[in-house]
C-alpha cells in the first residue's frame, strides 16, 4: 500500500521538526559561549512581545482557508488582501509602541532591535497564506524543505554576526522568516496563485472565525510567556538571560511539534469534523505518537538534566540542572495533555472553547507564577508542573469531552507507557555511568543515547498501540 498523505506528511514534517531542532539548539549553543547573560535577558522581552503581535499580525485567517474546505479563487484573494492588512496594520501598531516598551520596562537598548524586528509581522502574514494552502493539498514534503533551507541560512547568518550581540539574535529572527517566505512564494506561486478578483463576502465569515482564534492563541502566548513577564519585573537581566537559556533548552522540543499539530492535526482534523467515531480515533491516534516522541525527547532531559546542560551550555549553566529538569517536564506535559486541543477545536469551528479556556486560566496562572516566583526559579518551575497536571480533568471535561469521545484512561496510558519506562531506564544507565566512568561526559552521553533509540526501536517494533495508531493512520486516504 502506498505511503498515505497524512503519514507522508507526519515523516517529513517530523524530519523538519527535528533538524530545526538541532539547527536551534547547535545556535545557542555556540551563542551562550559569545554573548553575555544580560543580551538573552533582552531578548527574552523582545521574544515575549513579538510572539503576541504576530498573532494579531496572523489575523487567525490562515486557520479559516484550512477549516473551510471549500474556497473558489476570488475568496481566497479576499482572505489574503484580509491577511495583508491585518500584518502591515500590526507592523505599523508595533513599530509605534517599541520605543513605549522599552522605556516601560527601563530598557533602552531594546527600541531599536524591536522596531526592526517588527517587520517580521507583515513576512509572517503572507507566509501563512501560502503555507495554508499549501498544508490543505498535502504539500508538507515542501513546506519542510523550505523551512529547512530557511533555518539553515539563519544559522549561518547568526554565525557571520555574532560580534553584533543582541543584533546577532535579531537578525537571526528576521532573515528566517524573510528566507521562508520567499521559499513559500518561489514554490507555491502555482498553487496559490493569487490575483485581482474578490469576493468580499467571504471576509465576514473568516474574521468571525479568527477573532475567537486570535483570542484564543493571544491568551495561550501570554500564559505560556507570563513566566519570564514576572521575572522580567522582578529580576535582573543576567539573571532573566539564564532563565530564558534554560527554558529555550526546555520547551524547544515541545514547542517544535507545533509545528506537527498545526500541519498535520489540523487538516487531518478538519477532514473528519462531522463524523465523531473516526474523529475520536484519530485525536487518540495522534495524541499516543505525539506522547511517544516526546517522551523520547524529554527522558533523557530530565533525568540526565546536568550531563545535557554542561555539554550544550557549558558548567554556567550547569548549575541550574534542577531547574531544567523541572521545566522539562513541565512542558512535557503542558504540550503532551494540551496540544492537540487547539486544532481539534479548530477543525470543528468551536475556537471559543480555546478562548474562554485560556481566558479563565490566565489569571489563574499569573497568580500562581507571581506567588512562586518569589522563591526562587526552582520553585516556580516545580510549581508550573504541579499546576498543569491538576489540570488535565478540567482539560478532559470542559473541552475534549463537548467534542470527541475520550477516557481518562486513554489521556493517561500513554504517559505510563512511554514516559515513565523510559525515565526509569536513563536514570539506571545514567547511575552505573557515574559509577563506573564518572565525569566522563561522551561516556555517558553515548550509553543514554544508545539506551533511548533501542527503547525507541522496541517501542516502534513490539508496542501494539503505537503500531496500530501509526497503521491507522497509514490507511487513512
Amino acid at each position: 500500500m502506498p505511503m498515505s498523505k497524512i503519514l507522508r506528511s507526519t515523516v517529513w514534517t517530523t524530519a523538519s521538526t527535528v533538524i530545526n531542532i538541532g539547527l536551534l539548539l547547535l545556535q545557542l549553543s555556540i551563542l551562550t559561549r559569545y554573548i553575555s547573560a544580560d543580551v538573552f535577558g533582552q531578548i527574552a522581552i523582545i521574544n515575549l512581545f513579538i510572539e503576541i503581535f504576530t498573532v494579531f499580525a496572523l489575523g487567525g485567517v490562515s486557520n479559516f482557508v484550512i477549516y473551510k474546505k471549500e474556497l473558489t479563487q476570488p475568496q481566497h484573494n479576499s482572505i489574503f488582501l484580509l491577511a495583508l492588512a491585518s500584518g502591515f496594520l500590526t507592523f505599523i501598531i508595533f513599530f509605534l509602541l517599541a520605543p513605549v516598551l522599552a522605556f516601560l520596562w527601563g530598557i533602552d537598548a531594546i527600541t531599536v532591535p524591536l522596531q526592526i524586528i517588527a517587520v517580521i509581522l507583515p513576512i509572517s502574514a503572507m507566509a501563512a497564506q501560502y503555507q495554508a494552502v499549501a498544508l490543505k493539498r498535502f504539500l508538507h514534503a515542501t513546506v519542510a524543505k523550505v523551512e529547512i533551507v530557511a533555518r539553515f541560512s539563519a544559522f549561518i547568518i547568526a554565525l557571520l554576526t555574532i560580534e553584533l550581540g543582541l543584533y546577532c539574535l535579531v537578525s537571526a529572527m528576521v532573515s528566517y522568516q524573510l528566507f521562508r517566505l520567499l521559499g513559500f512564494i518561489f514554490v507555491f506561486s502555482r498553487e496559490v496563485n493569487f490575483s485581482l478578483k474578490f469576493e468580499t463576502n467571504i471576509i465576514k465569515e473568516a474574521v468571525s472565525f479568527g477573532t475567537y482564534d486570535i483570542g484564543g492563541q493571544a491568551l495561550n502566548i501570554v500564559r505560556r510567556q507570563l513566566d519570564v513577564l514576572i521575572l522580567s519585573l522582578t529580576l535582573p537581566l543576567n539573571e532573566l538571560g539564564i532563565y530564558h537559556i534554560i527554558k529555550q533548552l526546555a520547551s524547544r522540543p515541545a514547542q517544535a511539534l507545533q509545528p506537527i499539530v498545526n500541519k498535520i492535526a489540523f487538516p487531518a482534523f478538519s477532514q473528519e469534523q462531522k463524523n465523531i467515531k473516526i474523529l475520536s480515533s484519530l485525536f487518540v491516534d495522534i495524541y499516543t505518537i505525539q506522547w511517544f516522541a516526546l517522551a523520547l525527547f524529554y527522558a533523557p532531559m530530565v533525568v540526565a538534566s546536568e550531563l545535557v546542560a554542561a555539554i550544550l551550555f557549558g558548567s554556567n549553566i550547569a548549575e541550574y540542572h534542577w531547574v531544567l529538569s523541572a521545566l522539562a517536564l513541565f512542558w512535557c506535559v503542558r504540550v503532551g495533555f494540551g496540544n492537540l486541543t487547539g486544532p481539534l477545536t479548530q477543525a470543528v469551528g468551536k475556537t471559543k472553547f480555546g478562548y474562554y479556556w485560556n481566558l479563565c486560566l490566565l489569571p489563574l496562572s499569573a497568580i500562581i507564577m507571581f506567588l512562586s516566583a518569589q522563591f526562587g526559579l526552582l520553585e516556580l518551575a516545580i510549581t508550573l508542573f504541579a499546576f498543569k497536571l491538576c489540570l488535565l480533568p478540567a482539560i478532559k471535561i470542559l473541552v475534549l469531552d463537548r467534542i470527541i469521545k475520550i477516557s481518562f484512561m486513554q489521556l493517561i496510558k500513554p504517559v505510563v507507557i512511554f514516559l515513565l519506562p523510559l525515565m526509569l531506564i536513563q536514570s539506571v544507565v545514567l547511575y552505573a555511568g557515574n559509577m563506573f566512568y564518572p565525569l566522563q561526559y561522551h561516556i555517558h552521553l553515548i550509553t543514554l543515547t544508545i539506551s533511548l533509540c533501542s527503547m525507541g526501536l522496541f517501542y516502534i517494533t513490539k508496542n501494539k498501540q503505537l503500531k496500530n495508531s501509526l497503521i491507522r493512520l497509514k490507511e487513512l486516504a
